[in-house]
């Protein structure tokens, strides 16, 4: 168990910097595994770089990857602490595996799964570095997040006072989703 759960922790612990040269050198074309494996084994080559559609799953595998031990560590430590006394009452009573989980294991982690959701739409919201890596937001502006546009705005553009005006939007945008997951978080989860 320990050993499954460093292991499963290594992605979370790696720079995102990092994560995005790794992916970005896994989907190269030509040289990455990724796009060996389909190009060579599935007879099905992508473009990972120059397919809108390609490059969003290619950016959001890639996120996933890395902050997915996160959610899971925070869903396992709920799932661990529900009282077993409860989960074996309902056992005597005869409920199945799936009323159990569905009555006792998933309203007690409810707030639980409501921090988690609120953590990675927090996340996902500023989510820059593993974008900027792998595709620098293209092709065209396909997977450019809100983070990389404001970027872009001050950086690019030179337009400091128009992402300056989009930086506090976002502020304003992540408050409110933030404020509404927390009363939700307090009422007892997502669901009620």
């Amino acid at each position: 168990k320990r050993i499954l759960q460093t292991v499963l922790c290594l992605p979370m612990m790696i720079v995102p910097v990092m994560a995005g040269h790794i992916w970005r050198i896994m989907i190269v074309k030509e040289f990455g595994p990724i796009d060996f494996f389909f190009t060579e084994i599935l007879k099905t080559p992508v473009d990972w770089l120059t397919d809108p559609v390609a490059a969003t799953v290619a950016v959001s595998i890639a996120n996933i990857w890395q902050w997915f031990p996160f959610m899971f560590l925070i869903l396992l430590a709920g799932v661990i602490s529900v009282p077993v006394e409860l989960q074996e009452a309902a056992q005597v009573d005869g409920a199945s595996d799936w009323q159990i989980f569905r009555s006792i294991t998933l309203p007690m982690i409810k707030p639980l799964i409501t921090l988690a959701l609120a953590l990675r739409i927090m996340e996902g919201l500023k989510l820059f570095d593993i974008v900027f890596l792998i595709t620098n937001g293209g092709p065209g502006i396909a997977t450019e997040t809100v983070s990389m546009y404001i970027f872009r705005l001050g950086f690019s553009f030179f337009d400091m006072g128009y992402a300056s005006a989009a930086t506090y939007i976002l502020m304003i945008i992540s408050s409110v989703i933030l404020v509404i997951l927390m009363q939700l978080m307090m009422r007892g989860g997502v669901g009620k």
